[in-house]
């Protein structure tokens, strides 16, 4: 008879299985691992509370640890002692502890999985999962449905987010599917099963993943070869020909839709182009892994230990050239896991360490290969290939559902081994034993069991915790991230804080609000997040550039010039740091000038207007805008018809964000000078921030008609039409007359980038 702790696991057992695919939150940033792992982790949590209790109420300490045991254990002390080689070890050490709650779900497994019902109960929730999965990805690909609230990374992707983790998933699942159909008695579970692996098969087809085409066929063969070696099992349809026929139409639908509904109802893919395309090593996807596979190489070669677990995204902008070119990796976009779950490892946690994962592996393999049971050990094997498949060329292990379901199956190959053990041979072994010793062993199975479990339950409970400041750090990321879209700055930055006061390891927290903080001019505590998300990820391109732009505004052109040069020495082809470069040396150049003018001035006219307006000046160029505009107000008084001083007041009150005062200083500057070129420029900047349009509009046009030939009025003038006027024609004008004046523009290759994308698009 079960006790209550042993119901409640088993009710656990399915809801995991069940629930955890299906999980999501729109609200969230990392929309398709972070829900599903949550709550994965506080299910496990209760399991392994429930496991105590029952220990407890039962007085039975005796814990199956499987000859698995040594292969995980050293598998574990591998993720751990990575870490020492780690450059952000709070992502290794969450990594470590995800991984662990997973394979403590192994062991729950294998001490409360005994019948061939509590299998068959576990697979068949998986299923039905499965199926509901499988059906929401087939109406994603036959609909335009893309609702907000179900995020896609790449359609159809499901309860995903990206189609290639669902169909995955799905493959892993299907092989269950069968051995369920086959061995099933009732006629209308039998047709449910069928139908389940129509869908889901249907559902892999239409994800247009290769790799999970792949894995589900070698799966599929060396399950055959497995039933040749052990004899066919006796096949039984045991479907009425009325059941027979639905599954036929079902069939048909998938076969015959495809190839007769227009777009945009589904998705255009010609499968023959898809399957041509894996052996194009030059072009594509394909090319693109090939690139990161082989420059992984070095960096093993260079870390034959490691560079620590989840840390290959942190060290790999390093080896994007180092033997291939990646040319997917640039500033804009970067890989975060190496596309190989076997190479990733290696390079992660050393050769040693990878050692002990393919121990795993293989001994499961081999438990599948020589078990007699074929019911279920064939389908499991099946699972196993496929994921050993996927794993070559996408990060399986690394996506909650998939791992969740290599280790839940592995879990259900041991218990069904312990299963099919005859009990009298157990027997046998413990009557051949003296008294005395399996006592003594059963009084230090006890101790161990019970550390075990304790340790268990705080780790979990510490896990649990975790993914709630986890979950809600990444809510207010992604909070801020839309306020600061929508201009609301000083909010977003309240929201940062949130996030990092529940995070302090989240580095986009840190760079996302290094960049609110640069909108507002407060530079130094941009300095402070960009340096901060450095440690974290030292080498990010992005970071890099946001901390020398920071450092620009403060004067000191040393130190940015050092981060821009960094980030091209990462990502050469970066056309932002080259511009910036040549932008800081004119800005520098403008400082030692205006530097020298104030110390003749000082040196002839200490009180002057113009003094006291270079120096502001020299704090302006500084980053030091209190002071600037201290000294600028004194220049002004001096000399109210000082139109420099005025224009330079106004600029210092934009920085500050004191828009309504800069407006009024630029037209007391015009109102002195009319024909005052920078500042007609500068009032039309200010008048955007203001969100007055028409207003901006004149006021560059009138700078324009001053000064027809300047390609930096061209190119405000053509940023304004494309950003807030949305008329690509005129913007396309403006920042063609830009380039032609000035060919050698700083920003010369990012205008023909923007030029040859307008172009493209008055083309099509």
């Amino acid at each position: 008879m079960k006790t209550n702790p042993e119901r409640y696991i088993r009710y656990g057992f399915l809801a995991l299985v069940f629930f955890t695919p299906l999980i999501f939150l729109p609200q969230v940033s990392n929309l398709y691992t972070l829900p599903k792992e949550a709550f994965l982790r506080v299910i496990i949590s209760f399991l392994l509370l429930a496991w105590a209790l029952e220990k407890l109420s039962s007085g039975q300490w005796e814990i199956r640890f499987s000859p698995l045991g040594l292969p995980i254990f050293l598998y574990l002390l591998a993720l751990s002692f990575s870490l020492f080689n780690a450059i952000n070890p709070y992502a290794g050490t969450y990594e470590v502890l995800r991984r662990a709650s997973h394979i403590l779900l192994f062991f729950l497994v294998i001490n409360h999985v005994k019948d061939e019902r509590d299998i068959s109960n576990i697979c068949g929730a998986a299923v039905v999962a499965g199926l509901i999965v499988s059906i929401l990805g087939v109406f994603q690909y036959f609909t335009a449905f893309n609702p907000d609230w179900l995020y896609q990374v790449a359609r159809p992707s499901a309860t995903f987010g990206n189609k290639n983790m669902a169909a995955q998933f799905v493959i892993m699942i299907i092989p269950l599917s069968i051995a369920l159909f086959l061995e099933s008695k009732n006629q209308k579970v039998r047709l449910l099963w069928a139908v389940a692996t129509i869908e889901m098969v249907a559902y892999v087809v239409y994800a247009n993943s290769r790799g999970a085409w792949l894995g589900l066929t070698l799966g599929g063969l060396t399950c055959l070869v497995f039933f040749f070696k052990a004899g066919c099992p006796v096949l039984n349809w045991g479907l009425s020909p009325k059941r027979t026929s639905l599954l036929i139409f079902l069939l048909s639908i998938h076969l015959v839709l495809p190839h007769i509904l227009p777009m945009p109802t589904k998705l255009e893919v010609k499968y023959s182009e898809r399957v041509a395309s894996a052996l194009d090593l030059s072009g594509g996807s394909v090319g693109a892994r090939f690139a990161v596979w082989a420059n992984t190489t070095d960096m093993i070669r260079d870390h034959p230990a490691g560079v620590g677990i989840n840390n290959w995204k942190v060290v790999y902008p390093k080896y994007t050239r180092s033997r291939m070119i990646d040319k997917v990796s640039s500033s804009e976009t970067h890989f975060q896991n190496a596309h190989n779950d076997y190479l990733q490892m290696i390079s992660e946690i050393g050769i040693v360490g990878f050692a002990f994962y393919l121990w795993i592996l293989l001994y499961l393999l081999r438990i599948c290969w020589k078990s007699p049971d074929i019911r279920y050990s064939p389908f499991f094997l099946w699972s196993i290939v496929g994921f050993m498949i996927t794993s070559f060329f996408s990060f399986p292990l690394k996506m909650p559902a998939t791992s969740l379901f290599f280790w839940l199956i592995a879990g259900l190959v041991m218990a069904n081994r312990f299963r099919i053990i005859p009990q009298s041979q157990l027997q046998i072994r413990n009557s051949q034993k003296n008294q005395s010793k399996i006592q003594n062993r059963k009084s230090k199975i006890r101790v161990f069991a019970l550390s075990f479990l304790s340790l268990s339950l705080i780790y979990l409970f510490s896990m649990a915790l975790l993914s709630y400041f986890q979950l809600f750090s990444d809510y207010h990321l992604q909070r801020a991230n839309i306020l600061q879209a929508r201009g609301k700055i000083r909010d977003s930055l309240n929201a940062y804080t949130r996030s990092l006061e529940l995070n302090p390891w989240s580095y986009w927290a840190y760079f996302c609000r290094g960049k609110a903080y640069y909108k507002l001019n407060n530079f130094a505590a941009s300095t402070r997040d960009n340096l901060q998300a450095i440690r974290l990820y030292p080498n990010d391109i992005n970071a890099h550039g946001n901390l020398g732009l920071a450092y620009s505004e403060q004067g000191q052109f040393h130190l940015a010039g050092r981060e821009y040069k960094e980030a091209l020495s990462l990502y050469p082809e970066d056309s932002r740091a080259r511009y910036r470069l040549k932008e800081l040396e004119q800005k520098k150049a403008s400082y030692l000038k205006v530097k020298a003018d104030y110390e003749r001035s000082q040196a002839s006219s200490p009180d002057s207007a113009e003094t006291w307006n270079l120096r502001g000046h020299l704090y302006f160029l500084t980053g030091a805008l209190d002071d600037a505009i201290a000294w600028y107000k004194k220049a002004v008084n001096k000399d109210t018809r000082y139109a420099e001083a005025h224009h330079n007041l106004a600029n210092a009150y934009r920085k500050k964000g004191l828009i309504d005062e800069a407006i009024e200083e630029h037209e007391k500057a015009l109102k002195i000078n009319p024909t005052f070129v920078q500042a007609y420029r500068d009032l039309g900047k200010t008048y955007e921030e203001k969100g007055l349009f028409k207003e901006a509009m004149n006021a560059y046009f009138r700078a324009l008609r001053l000064k027809p030939n300047d390609p930096d009025i061209h190119l405000d003038v053509g940023a304004f039409f494309l950003t807030h006027l949305h008329n690509k024609d005129r913007a396309l004008f403006h920042f063609k007359k830009s380039l032609e004046l000035n060919p050698s523009h700083p920003r010369a290759k990012q205008l023909k980038n923007t030029i040859e994308i307008l172009e493209n698009g008055q083309r099509q």
